[in-house]
């Protein structure tokens, strides 16, 4: 098979080598390898319209994956069959349905926000969990005929998880097993230099992003911040604190511009609020997994009814956790999810790759994925697979009646 590097998205930044595809959508990555395709999609409350993509087997088990940060629905396709975890999930007989959250390449329509619209971009992973998540399970159990499913998800994605079951238990309850791939929840022992580059100025940028109305794309924001706060005078007052962020800005080629090397690049398909947020947890005083800080007492009152942001509510959940993550994962570090563990009543399984490498973008680029982890993944979610017979044919005769009932009445 020929390779192409890189490809958009995740991949781009993480320059990884992927199979050509054609036409670069999840349903052509999937027919390229020989499965079956279908496209799906769901409008939110708040009005985004969303792309599902599945790989169907009706009656099957339902697994559906959620996507991470700058990724989507092709971040689990991408390495091909026998390695992309979504191909390996349907060969071991789950129906599988993959999700894009607002603002991927996938899902950029809304009822009535055109995406070039800067309030298009307002909105940050509470979102992709709070709204997005809910709207994309619900239809996935009414199209599928099933009453439970499997959660699956990487990094992001997996934030959105624990989100939703803060927010929607009516929801988590139907959520037969969680399968989460270095959750980023705490994140005080992260060694990821995007992050602590970006955590000082956290209150700064979030300023610059109301009053330049750039919230779609957050290198280019950070450009401006560092052409106003490391330059001349303003470089020789700039408070300890942001040091940090200007020594990196002053060492990046040319007048702050930050290419695919800096620590202060993020690949297209992020939003500022999702960064912003990500780099508030990274520096919280105490451990916390908490909602958006909108900088200010004034403004948290006004959306919280609190100066302070409220902490997701981990301890009530109850879904069935399986917490998988590699020892050289230095963005959502082994410590903090030890301490994730440690939070959660029903964790099933922690696991650390036996390859001490294993980093957090190993997930989606490690071409000895399956040696390294899936093989794994997938003995803990192949006994979910399994229906009975007669369940198999509930489901999909109560999926029958329903199209029956769509269409003739």
């Amino acid at each position: 098979m020929t390779y192409c590097s890189p490809m958009w998205g995740l991949a781009l930044l993480l320059m990884v080598a992927v199979p050509c595809y054609t036409h670069r959508t999840p349903a052509s990555i999937i027919q390229y390898n020989g499965y079956p395709a279908e496209v799906h999609n769901v409008t939110t409350k708040d009005g985004y319209i969303l792309q599902l993509d599945r790989i169907p087997r009706p009656g099957a088990r339902v697994v559906f994956l959620a996507n991470q940060m700058a990724g989507s629905a092709a971040s689990y396709l991408v390495l091909g069959k026998g390695k992309a975890l979504a191909f390996l999930l349907y060969d071991a007989g789950f129906d599988v349905w993959l999700g894009n959250f607002r603002g991927t390449p996938f899902s950029l329509n809304h009822v009535h926000l055109k995406s070039s619209d800067d309030a298009f971009w307002k909105f940050g992973w509470h979102e992709n969990g709070a709204l997005d998540n809910p709207a994309m399970l619900e239809y996935v159990l009414a199209r599928s005929g099933q009453r439970d499913l499997v959660f699956g998800a990487h990094s992001m994605g997996g934030t959105s998880f624990f989100v939703m079951a803060s927010e929607r238990p009516d929801l988590a309850a139907r959520v037969r097993a969680a399968f989460l791939f270095a959750p980023a929840v705490f994140m005080t022992r992260t060694k990821d230099e995007h992050l602590l580059a970006v955590e000082p100025i956290v209150n700064i940028t979030q300023a610059a992003s109301e009053r330049l109305h750039e919230h779609r794309r957050p290198t280019q924001l950070l450009e401006k911040v560092a052409d106003e706060l490391c330059t001349g005078a303003t470089s020789a007052a700039t408070a300890t604190s942001r040091r940090q962020f200007c020594d990196i800005a002053g060492r990046a080629a040319g007048p702050h511009r930050f290419g695919y090397t800096s620590p202060l690049y993020f690949a297209d398909g992020a939003t500022v609020r999702q960064v912003l947020h990500t780099a508030q947890l990274a520096g919280s005083q105490r451990p916390a997994f908490r909602q958006y800080d909108y900088g200010s007492e004034a403004a948290n009152v006004a959306q919280y009814g609190s100066p302070v942001p409220p902490d997701y509510r981990l301890d009530t959940i109850t879904t069935p956790v399986y917490l998988y993550n590699g020892k050289g994962d230095l963005t959502c570090t082994p410590a903090d999810q030890v301490l994730l563990k440690s939070r959660l009543r029903n964790v099933r399984r922690f696991f650390l790759s036996p390859n001490d490498a294993f980093g957090h973008y190993n997930f989606v680029r490690d071409r000895d994925i399956v040696k390294d982890m899936w093989q794994f993944v997938l003995a803990d979610m192949k006994p979910f697979a399994k229906q009975s017979l007669l369940k198999k044919s509930i489901s999909i005769l109560r999926n029958f009646m329903k199209q029956f009932t769509k269409t003739f009445w």
